[in-house]
């Protein structure tokens, strides 16, 4: 094989143990360019032509076209036209041959976790969540990024869904989640973030394995560059990550929760504390029945206003309409009958007590 006495050393050995579809379809080109080379420089010799007209000789004869114009008229231009014609017939096919495998090859070892991943900016998801979960994040992802690529790092999953392929620019590296190879193939420090799910979302002792692979993923990106997130089981285990630079979302929040944390990374934690009940403001759902007719610009406005004058904490959320949250309604949304909204306050706030202040 030609091409293996041209390339550097580390890249024929790769080559010729990964990538011999494409090894052999490489060197067929390099073969079938040589011999046009040869060509033109005989044609042009015995025929006593120009550089061009050798080329545009070489081209007809190559493709089979054979317009006629000029054709050679000597015994060795003949000839060679014959021999290069002859070879040419059979060398067109087994490029088109190869090509065919090459293209078939490498989407079944995508398909099957065998090649490394390329992609950059993109997104990395260790330990398969599941079809339904990762179709999910993908199409939730690409509302905002459009052809954001994805890698899924798993070491049980056979092969790649189809659903998973079908949706283009995902690739799959399976490998062992302690062995260094993976980690290198997965291309982690070109990622825009990486996403740890739980070895078994349905054991809690999944944690101490989330805990391990942040960790050394931690080994391979740059913090500035590279946001690692980690999806955790049971929220008793979050001791676990004090001294981790990963970013922390409960599993029962769910796939939209991960994917607004991978686009803003303080939403998980206001999520998580929204939802704890523990500490803090709180949602709470209130009457609109005496501000009907308000705009929601107006009652925003009041609202701080009051807010700040009896220094009383307290935030819109959301205004609920026929039993929908709409979280950013525009300034001119009327308040009517029958709608509620949704604050963030303290325990004990009186929101009677507070509407009529804003009444005054």
């Amino acid at each position: 094989m030609l091409l293996l006495y041209i390339l550097p050393r580390k890249l024929r050995i790769k080559l010729k143990h990964s990538q011999r579809t494409l090894l052999h379809l490489l060197n067929v080109i390099l073969t079938f360019l040589l011999s046009c080379a040869l060509f033109a420089l005989g044609y042009r010799f015995f025929e006593k032509t120009t550089w061009i007209e050798a080329i545009w000789q070489t081209w007809q004869t190559a493709t089979t076209v054979g317009y006629g114009n000029a054709p050679a008229e000597g015994l060795w231009g003949r000839l060679m036209t014959m021999f290069f014609g002859t070879i040419t017939i059979s060398y067109l096919p087994v490029i088109i041959g190869y090509s065919v495998d090459f293209v078939t090859s490498r989407r079944e070892k995508i398909r099957m976790g065998l090649m490394d991943n390329t992609h950059k900016n993109g997104y990395i998801i260790f330990n398969f969540p599941g079809t339904a979960k990762t179709e999910k994040f993908i199409t939730e992802i690409r509302r905002k990024e459009e052809h954001a690529p994805l890698c899924i790092i798993d070491s049980r999953l056979e092969e790649l869904p189809k659903e998973i392929i079908m949706t283009g620019d995902v690739r799959f590296v399976r490998g062992g989640l302690l062995d260094r190879s993976t980690y290198e193939r997965a291309n982690l420090g070109d990622a825009k973030a990486v996403i740890v799910f739980p070895f078994d979302s349905a054991v809690s002792e999944s944690d101490s394995t989330t805990e391990t692979i942040t960790k050394l993923v931690s080994q391979f990106i740059n913090p500035d560059k590279t946001r690692i997130i980690h999806i955790l089981v049971d929220p008793d285990h979050g001791w676990l990550f004090e001294k981790s630079i990963s970013t922390q979302v409960i599993e029962e929040i769910g796939i939209n929760a991960v994917v607004q944390e991978c686009q803003d990374k303080y939403s998980a934690r206001i999520i998580e504390k929204l939802l704890s009940n523990t500490e803090g403001a709180n949602p709470h759902t209130v009457s609109s029945e005496k501000l009907v007719g308000w705009s929601w610009g107006d009652f925003t406005r009041k609202m701080l206003e009051t807010s700040h004058k009896n220094n009383i904490r307290v935030n819109t959320f959301a205004l609920v309409k026929n039993g929908i949250p709409d979280t950013c309604p525009t300034p001119e949304t009327k308040i009517e009958k029958d709608d509620y909204i949704s604050i963030l306050t303290h325990i004990g706030f009186n929101w009677d007590k507070f509407v009529e202040l804003m009444m005054k």
